[in-house]
């Protein structure tokens, strides 16, 4: 998805500076578009702890993938820090973003619907409840201790189904 994330900045549409962080095969893409528009940071390959300052500070976290994820962990670790995603409709993380709660989706690949999304965080009161809305959200469901209990919970049901087959 970082093409597509590319064409939407490089269109002149989105108004807010674009912060790519980590690196990969794209990532002369990634420092060409910046160098080219000065909206667009590359900053490559970060610690963890700078990773997540700058998730916390960001106005949304875009996560573009035209993959099928497992789980789209950025996206929860985005919303632990109350930041909302603006997400590829595509997979598991159509179950993550609750479009207009904690976010909003996209069609995978389709640069106009990223910059549609995109032009919907134009702030206000109904950003600031969507950044509650990613914390709430993360507190109830993502945290180590609510896994730890779901996974104890299945660790259970998977013994007694044992017990009981003899």
């Amino acid at each position: 998805g970082i093409s597509t994330l590319l064409s939407a900045w490089n269109s002149g549409r989105i108004p807010f500076r674009l912060k790519v962080i980590g690196d990969g095969p794209m990532i002369g893409e990634v420092r060409s578009c910046a160098s080219a528009n000065h909206l667009v940071e590359s900053l490559g390959a970060q610690p963890r702890e700078a990773v997540y300052q700058e998730m916390a500070k960001a106005r949304f976290l875009v996560f573009p993938s035209e993959c099928y994820e497992t789980f789209g962990r950025t996206v929860a670790e985005a919303f632990s820090l109350g930041t909302p995603a603006l997400a590829a409709d595509l997979g598991s993380v159509r179950e993550l973003v609750e479009d207009g709660v904690t976010g909003y989706r996209f069609a995978p690949g389709n640069v106009d619907a990223l910059i549609a999304g995109a032009l919907r965080f134009a702030g206000g009161d109904e950003h600031e409840i969507m950044r509650a809305n990613c914390r709430k959200l993360f507190l109830n469901k993502y945290t180590a201790e609510i896994n730890y209990k779901l996974l104890m919970d299945i660790y259970l049901k998977a013994i007694e189904n044992r017990k009981r087959r003899g």
